[in-house]
């Protein structure tokens, strides 16, 4: 029966120190789950944190979109006014161009004459700018 006996005390010591763990196990298990507990209120707050986060981003977002659209209109508006200066600049040197062509093709005038003519234009024109001296001078010229 000692056999018996030492069989019995081998088992109940093996069931034993199985206890043991599983007792320090469970403790270890009920530590880690009020832990959890107690975060879960805090990854709520995260999760509502994030919450706001996004909606906040989605307004950003349809701000810049809006503010976007609305520079690329103005923007727009501008190009489109360059483009017509740009036309209004070209026909302007044509007809600079087309000018400069009547005025080479025109006689010379000896340098007396233009001499006498710009002491007359100075006396009468004296309100005017030079531009306009200078193509009244080119006109009367082209008469000439």
């Amino acid at each position: 029966m000692k056999i018996n006996n030492n069989i019995q005390l081998g088992i109940e010591a093996g069931l034993s120190l199985l206890l043991l763990i599983t007792i320090f196990y469970s403790i270890h298990l009920g530590r880690a789950l009020s832990a959890l507990r107690r975060d879960r209120a805090e990854v709520i707050n995260l999760v509502n944190t994030l919450q706001q986060s996004s909606v906040q981003a989605q307004n950003g977002i349809e701000h810049l979109r809006q503010t976007t659209e609305l520079v690329g209109r103005q923007l727009n508006r501008t190009i489109e006014k360059a483009k017509n200066l740009r036309v209004e600049l070209n026909d302007l040197c044509e007809r600079g161009e087309e000018c400069a062509d009547r005025i080479e093709k025109m006689p010379l005038v000896s340098h007396a004459s233009m001499r006498m003519e710009n002491a007359a234009e100075s006396n009468a024109d004296t309100n005017k700018s030079t531009a306009e001296r200078n193509l009244l001078r080119a006109l009367r010229m082209q008469k000439a």
